[in-house]
């Protein structure tokens, strides 16, 4: 429930939260069970379900530090058939990134904290694209809402923004694109292991993918001898550049934490007094 809010809540009914895409549509597919953990093959054939019936765009924020060949097939599966598959990279606050976010076919998520900064607990690698808010974000619960932090929490940002700019463009590789191409600089300079390209910036990303203003048609005042006009003239209407500015912040300490054995939901303890409901 928080994950599919941040995505795509609805938005302008004067209650809660909006999420990043509201007018998009969710499919909710259940692969954990009733403790939050879940094996390779459930949340395989999962992501093969969701591509069969029509989805886009899967996130999954949900990992484990362990590999699967039974997943990787799943999420090549998700690939071939140019469906978005975006995943949470772990909260370890260490390394490797966890899976399926490990795999090149999935565009792997770190998390960002309040000040913009690579969040303590976000884990990192070669593996991670590109990093979203992840601390203190709030969004549905059952019975109402909550606060939440978390790579899981990062994850659904870059997918409900992925949503608004298949809306432009429909394809998965000019969304992954323009969401690296416009993302705004966080942690070392240029290209890191912690947050990819950097956090995502929605308004150039959507101005990436917006289609070139047609060409207005300026009639001529003269007279083409006919009782028409002469040649029309056009004006080019340019859209502005976006120009992402590195930081030179250093990054908060990283420790490492204790992994999990099961793909589980990649959520920390929340930091609001918030009741927080396990979802």
């Amino acid at each position: 429930t928080h994950v599919a809010g941040i995505a795509a809540a609805s938005g302008n009914n004067g209650a809660g939260m909006a999420g990043v895409s509201w007018g998009a549509r969710i499919m909710p597919v259940k692969v954990l069970g009733a403790t939050g953990t879940g094996s390779f093959s459930t949340v395989a054939l999962g992501i093969v379900w969701a591509v069969d019936h029509g989805a886009q765009i899967i996130n999954l924020s949900l990992g484990t530090p362990s590999s699967s060949f039974t997943l990787q097939d799943a999420v090549e599966y998700a690939y071939d058939r140019g469906v978005l598959v975006i995943a949470a990279s772990g909260n370890s606050g260490s390394t490797p990134v966890y899976c399926p976010a490990c795999y090149p076919q999935v565009m792997a998520v770190g998390a960002t904290d309040v000040n913009n900064q690579i969040a303590s607990f976000s884990t990192y690698g070669n593996e991670v694209d590109i990093a979203a808010p992840g601390q203190s974000i709030f969004s549905l619960a059952p019975g109402g809402y909550a606060v939440k932090n978390g790579t899981s929490m990062a994850a659904p940002h870059v997918s409900g923004l992925a949503a608004i700019l298949y809306s432009y463009s429909g394809s998965a590789a000019t969304v992954w694109n323009a969401m690296q191409a416009t993302a705004f600089d966080v942690g070392p300079a240029g290209w890191d292991q912690y947050s990819g390209a950097g956090l995502i910036q929605m308004d150039a990303a959507i101005r990436f993918v917006i289609p070139p203003t047609p060409l207005p048609v300026i009639p001529d005042s003269s007279s083409n001898g006919n009782g028409g006009t002469g040649n029309p003239n056009g004006i080019l209407i340019s859209l502005p550049s976006f120009t992402p500015l590195p930081t030179s912040s250093l990054l908060p300490a990283l420790s490492p934490a204790a992994t999990t054995p099961t793909l589980t939901p990649l959520i920390v303890s929340p930091t609001s007094t918030s009741t927080a409901v396990p979802v």
